[in-house]
């Protein structure tokens, strides 16, 4: 009779609670400009009001007319959702800039494919931009 009471009492427990996991986040970009530039690519998770980065590319340049293809992953930290975004430094048409790219509530694992023209874009910038320049020491 006790075992059948405290079976219920697990199962109640139990019952309406998710586990958290971590999410594998994939993001294949490709990436345009018509002239000679340089890129930092950076994949965050949005916490609240700031961000966690899980993974970044170091420099790349690529040179005139060149298509960039670039390929970033991380896991995230363990929750029922995340909202994963991609900020992307460029010097495409300008000395520096960065845009994001927000991916919305994930809630398993998740793989992207994006093609960004770095150039003519409608992309803006977020506060995982500010976050990307003080990891470089720019800020």
């Amino acid at each position: 009779m006790k075992s059948s009471y405290l079976m219920l009492m697990f199962l109640s427990l139990s019952i309406g609670r998710s586990e958290a996991k971590s999410f594998h986040i994939k993001v294949d970009a490709t990436l345009y400009c018509p002239t000679i530039y340089f890129y930092y690519a950076n994949l965050w998770e949005e916490v609240d009001s700031s961000s966690i980065l899980l993974s970044d590319l170091k420099y790349h340049r690529s040179y005139s007319n060149v298509t960039s293809l670039c390929e970033i992953e991380g896991m995230t930290r363990d929750a029922q959702t995340v909202k994963p975004l991609m900020t992307i430094e460029h010097s495409c048409g300008k000395n520096y800039t960065c845009v994001c790219k927000k991916f919305g509530d994930v809630s398993s694992h998740f793989e992207a494919v994006v093609s960004i023209d770095l150039k003519d874009n409608y992309y803006t910038e977020c506060s995982s931009c500010t976050e990307a320049r003080k990891r470089r020491g720019w800020e």
